[in-house]
């Protein structure tokens, strides 16, 4: 429990570097999300991206953390993609120096994970999915677009009650470069804090 306590403390201190309008983003999402679970009783939420290899899987991640971390058992997270690649290694190397633990439970171009915090194991697997794939929710869930790409490939999402475009710089722009490990440390942060946020005004 020390180990999520300190997670969500270190992002909630970092609260303050979100934009007025990043959170206003957010906070509108939120209420979303909020009438979803209203009249479902519970929701999925579904990060896109390109490639569905780097920020939309932190998003997953960072989702189903800050709902832990919140004590919010009626969300569930999900990932995809417009296509499918892989779970980039360069953003499995930053999760992991966030603390993280993840088990290989499938190798091989598109290699399946699955990831813990301390003793607290993520229900999810991690993997490269084009987002309607079998594995994530077809229907009653709200869409977030982490991406410029996603957002003009995908203009409408079937299923999905509602649909967002909160877009991140990808960390892409510095594999193979000296500043590689701090622009991903970076980019964790910064989705993290962002999906710590948007899951707190759900408290």
């Amino acid at each position: 429990m020390e180990a999520i306590q300190e997670i969500k403390e270190f992002f909630e201190s970092k609260f303050d570097q979100i934009t007025a309008e990043r959170k206003a983003l957010l906070q509108k999402c939120a209420v979303s999300i909020a009438n979803q679970i209203e009249k479902e009783d519970a929701t999925n939420l579904v990060v896109i991206c390109t490639h569905n290899s780097r920020r939309s899987q932190l998003g997953e991640l960072y989702l189903a953390t800050a709902a832990h971390a919140y004590g919010i058992n009626n969300i569930k997270s999900f990932s995809g993609g417009s296509e499918a690649t892989a779970f980039n290694h360069r953003m499995v190397n930053a999760v992991l120096r966030k603390g993280f633990s993840i088990q290989l439970l499938e190798a091989g171009e598109n290699p399946r994970y699955q990831i813990s915090l301390h003793d607290h194991l993520f229900e999810n697997e991690f993997f490269s999915k084009v987002y309607d794939h079998p594995f994530n929710p077809t229907e009653n869930f709200v869409a977030i677009l982490v991406c410029h790409s996603a957002d003009e490939a995908c203009p409408s999402i079937l299923g999905a009650s509602d649909r967002f475009f909160i877009p991140y710089v990808d960390p892409k722009m510095s594999d193979d470069s000296p500043k590689e490990a701090e622009v991903y440390d970076a980019k964790v942060d910064e989705i993290g804090a962002e999906m710590f946020y948007l899951i707190k005004q759900l408290c």
